[in-house]
């Protein structure tokens, strides 16, 4: 296809699904358009009013019943995984299918960072990987884009982009069930791999069915939680006892019940997942691991040197590589500022809905001179960034998804030497291996108390090497290869 004509056909599905999500949805489309101001430039100028209608919006519509994508959900139902043997496999080259959120280079998330050291490392080991993003991406997401496939360092993501987003989510799902059909059949895939949240499940349970091969259900979050976590605290009792949220919470249950197995992050996850009632001898730990070439001594690289121009004395330099969304708590960071001393600089690498707000916020409390916001950087420098902190901060909130799921940044920084301050939650626990230093998550003086422990003493959480060594993606992935081959037998 030429690239003309597939960036006429992206641009057909961004107005074909604008207009049918306006039209089937007016008072969500409001709501949509208005949050997605509030996080942007114009958040400064749009009324208060306006803003708090729209996250009412939100929870009075979940109140009353499920969105339309979670009615078309439950109407079609998440298939289980068929019984198949392939007892011929064992000498063949594995053929995995992957169907995606997102991925590079349109987004740049944990989500996609975990997504591609999957792939390419499965493709090292002579692993034959298939990986498609969902129907429409990125042009739902306002991104167009000219090419049928995205190569991001060896990995194709191909998209499944029709001529137009068909009108209603049942006959979009019907529409993603058939494109990827016909990628799997075509290149004769032993097993589809997926990741929450439940659409994905629907599809790949449906298209698993239809041409008898096992599916896995890889939860790398908790959707129900993370819609609850952008509902404002005033709320958040209410939506808790809403019918979306109850429903999501289902569908999610339903989608790991169905899979041949499910893939989690962590021990924490793993064991919320057998507390939702799904058999414990289905559940995978694939923790995620830090993104450095551990061993080519990142640790004895030089750190960078300041952007400040500050040619005479680089300052010290505390921050962050994230994506900048309410639950991160870096609201909390810029208040653990005033508590700190005054030559400490802070640097936030990333985006997100957050951003404008927070700006706001380092000017009002005039710390706009020792604040740096990088803004999202590509994969090939992202290290760089890193590399220019002396203390690593993971400030997350006290919320059901910041205590359950992993991240991967903290990983990246202690591999590279750098001390992590985070929240003391129960995924951050684990994640950092018990070598961080903890504070009570939403307290300033805290975390500003925290960071001054690490400056005095940054040797003492500071990870060891044989730690890092230990978790590295290449031995993630070989087990990884191992289950797949475990459920074809």
């Amino acid at each position: 296809m030429g690239s003309y004509l597939y960036f006429f056909r992206s641009v057909a599905c961004l107005l074909s699904g604008s207009a049918s999500f306006l039209i089937r949805d007016p008072k969500l489309f409001f709501r949509n358009v208005v949050l997605r101001l509030k996080t942007g430039l114009l958040n400064r100028v749009l009324p208060a009013k306006l803003v708090r209608l729209a996250e009412r919006v939100s929870v009075a519509e979940a109140n009353k019943s499920a969105d339309p994508m979670v009615e078309a959900a439950t109407e079609l139902g998440i298939t289980s995984s068929p019984l198949v043997s392939n007892d011929g496999v064992s000498g063949e080259k594995l053929k995995i299918a992957f169907l995606l959120n997102n991925s590079l280079p349109f987004t740049r998330s944990g989500y996609t960072v975990r997504t591609q050291q999957i792939l390419s490392n499965l493709a090292r080991m002579g692993v034959e990987v298939f990986a498609f993003t969902r129907l429409g991406y990125p042009a739902v997401v306002g991104k167009l884009t000219v090419h049928e496939a995205e190569e991001v360092n060896g990995v194709s993501y191909q998209k499944l982009m029709p001529r137009f987003l068909p009108f209603g989510h049942t006959a979009r799902f019907e529409k993603e069930i058939e494109l990827l059909k016909k990628q799997c059949l075509k290149n004769s895939v032993h097993v589809i791999h997926t990741t929450s949240g439940y659409r994905n499940a629907v599809v790949a349970s449906h298209v698993a069915a239809e041409i008898g091969v096992p599916w896995l259900y890889e939860v790398r979050g908790e959707p129900y939680n993370t819609w609850l976590s952008k509902v404002p605290e005033s709320l958040q009792s209410k939506a808790r006892e809403s019918r979306h949220y109850r429903v999501l919470l289902d569908l999610e249950v339903q989608a790991m019940r169905a899979a041949s197995a499910v893939i989690c992050l962590s021990d924490v996850s793993k064991r919320r997942i057998v507390k939702l009632g799904i058999d414990d001898s289905k559940i995978f730990n694939l923790p995620n691991c830090s993104s450095v070439d551990v061993s080519a001594d990142s640790r004895e690289r030089p750190r960078a040197v300041s952007l400040f121009n500050q040619s005479e004395r680089r300052p010290t330099v505390v921050g962050t590589v994230t994506s900048i969304v309410d639950y991160e708590g870096l609201d909390t960071l810029v208040e653990a500022a005033k508590y700190v001393d005054d030559s400490i600089h802070f640097l936030i690498v990333g985006s997100g809905d957050s951003e404008e707000s927070l700006k706001h916020k380092v000017d009002e409390s005039g710390l706009e001179k020792r604040f740096h916001f990088a803004g999202r950087k590509p994969e090939d420098e992202i290290l760089e960034w890193y590399k220019r902190l002396d203390v690593f901060v993971v400030p997350r909130k006290d919320r059901d998804v910041c205590r359950n799921v992993t991240p991967i940044k903290p990983m990246n920084a202690m591999a590279l030497g750098i001390p992590v301050v985070a929240s003391d939650l129960p995924a951050l626990r684990e994640v950092t291996g018990g070598f961080a230093c903890y504070c009570d998550p939403e307290n300033p003086l805290a975390l500003a108390e925290s960071i001054n422990r690490v400056l005095e003493a940054p040797d003492k959480f500071t990870a060891p090497q044989e730690w890092v060594e230990a978790r590295t993606w290449p031995s993630n992935c070989v087990r990884l290869e191992e289950f797949y081959r475990s459920l074809l037998t």
